[in-house]
């Protein structure tokens, strides 16, 4: 079941999204907290990857028409991810595990100019999740567009693992104020509270990179569709100012760990510890069933 295909609104430098909070559930433990960030999952969908020797393993396919420079981005997003938590890994594999969920990306349309709204949109089945960036990331382009499409890329990857947007949780009046009378009528049910999502651990953060700009899908752009009612709650206007915060690696370490039986999934590696050994390009494939190449595949 696909969890959506949703098209946000467009401003001057802002991003567009695809991922239907409506239709998630929550997985997490509930202890009755109320200051708790949404993990969010379909009801049926495996989320699960395969674990080996400690690590929560992402085969992962990128299309082979990707330019260079998105597939550059890509993986350096994959990067960060690996750095930020330990037990995750992304392996390349040249099509999809059958015995195994797989993370399927692509990218498609124009190159990506200063000019344009960098779009994204993600699937998930009960066997493989699904990116696909609709604009792509060219040489030649300058650094705050390819940041652009880095942060709309990671944003994805996020929902790809199950985080729900922030400003969805049902909690959040307490911290911001949806101002519906300026978000245009289609895109209401983006701003609509998840009310039957579990929350965890970590707190409602308005920096967050699944937290939507203040004046994202506004009718009157000089007029904000989200606004602070807490004091420490301080937005973004655009996306070219989100990264991915504290709690939001805490949300994703505890949604892995929610899915996968792992004891613990940690933080940064200490500085100078080697993430991967990279095998030859002949090896790129690993058979878990059988335990053959043990290696993780990360080419950068």
């Amino acid at each position: 079941m696909i969890l959506s295909i949703i098209t946000l609104g467009r401003t001057d430098y802002d991003f567009e999204c695809g991922f239907d909070d409506s239709t998630l559930e929550g997985v997490a433990e509930d202890d009755g907290e109320q200051n708790r960030a949404a993990l969010e999952t379909h009801q049926g969908v495996n989320v699960t990857w395969p674990v080996h020797r400690g690590e929560i393993v992402v085969p992962t396919v990128l299309d082979r028409n990707i330019t260079k420079v998105s597939r550059r981005i890509i993986r350096k997003v994959f990067k960060v991810m690996q750095r930020k938590i330990r037990c995750l890994r992304f392996q390349e594999e040249l099509k999809p595990l059958r015995e195994f969920r797989t993370l399927k990306i692509n990218v498609e349309g124009e190159c990506l100019t200063p000019e344009m709204k960098c779009s994204g949109t993600t699937w998930t089945e009960p066997r493989d999740a699904e990116i696909l960036m609709r604009q792509k990331a060219c040489k030649g382009a300058n650094k705050s567009v390819l940041d652009n499409w880095h942060k709309v890329f990671q944003h994805e990857l996020f929902h790809a693992f199950g985080i729900a947007h922030m400003h969805t949780r049902w909690d959040r009046d307490k911290y911001v104020n949806i101002n519906y009378n300026n978000i245009k009528p289609e895109k209401h049910t983006q701003y609509d509270k998840c009310i039957g999502c579990s929350l965890s651990k970590t707190p409602y953060d308005c920096q967050s990179i699944m937290h939507y700009p203040s004046h994202h899908n506004a009718i009157n752009p000089s007029i904000p569709t989200i606004t602070p009612v807490d004091q420490s709650c301080t937005l973004s206007r655009d996306m070219r100012h989100k990264n991915a915060t504290d709690h939001d690696w805490d949300s994703l370490r505890e949604m892995l760990l929610l899915m996968h039986p792992l004891k613990s999934c940690g933080g940064r590696i200490a500085q100078g510890q080697r993430l991967v050994r990279k095998p030859p390009r002949d090896q790129q494939h690993h058979d878990f069933k059988n335990n053959k190449t043990l290696d993780i595949n990360i080419f950068f």
